[in-house]
């Protein structure tokens, strides 16, 4: 097998893998799909397998990666054991002078059936909350920082876990789920919009 690490530098390495990883989520997004920890850990595996570093990358990711699927399973299954969200609080938490933050955003941003620039963006934010941290780990490991690497990845699933702890004990309701069942006024999904184009 041709050791393609040799053949080039490591900061070539590093930008032709984020810049792999980038094209791979602006096709997810376009094609609607969800980039989940398991379809991360493949694709980089194949980049990996032909860097001559498949070894490494088994050794030192799928225990962070199992641990982040696992995250993913209970996550989902979660609305089925849990106590109903809670959603006052959050209404009131969120209120500025009678109007809730959301609607005070969306009413200011938004316009009727425009999608604009701005939609786009923070729409590609939104489906790269996962990604853009495996990049990171990536990028540590990448560059031989394991212990970087360790610590960030721990942190990672530590935090993930721990929210999943906090939706546990206090499940609570996001705006648009409160606007659908009429808890607030009518709160448009930009998200809708801008996949469905």
């Amino acid at each position: 097998m041709i050791d393609f690490g040799k053949l080039y530098s490591q900061k070539n390495i590093n930008l032709a893998v984020i810049i792999f990883m980038i094209f791979v989520s602006v096709v997810m997004l376009a094609y609607h799909l969800w980039f989940s920890p398991d379809q991360f850990f493949v694709f980089v595996g194949i980049i990996m397998l032909f860097l001559g570093r498949i070894k490494g990358y088994l050794r030192d990711w799928t225990i962070p990666i199992f641990l982040l699927l696992l995250f993913d399973f209970l996550r989902g299954a979660l609305p089925h054991l849990t106590i109903l969200p809670h959603v006052n609080p959050m209404i009131k938490f969120g209120m500025l002078k009678d109007y809730t933050t959301s609607i005070v955003l969306q009413n200011s941003l938004a316009s009727d059936n425009l999608v604009h620039w701005y939609d786009f963006l923070a729409v590609f934010i939104y489906m790269s909350h996962f990604i853009i941290p495996m990049l990171i780990a990536l990028i540590f490991w990448l560059n031989n920082r394991r212990e970087d690497f360790k610590e960030y990845m721990a942190t990672l699933v530590v935090l993930s876990y721990l929210a999943l702890i906090t939706f546990i004990i206090f499940p609570t309701m996001p705006p648009w789920m409160a606007s659908e069942n009429g808890y607030i006024p009518y709160l448009k999904k930009i998200y809708d919009f801008v996949v469905r184009l």
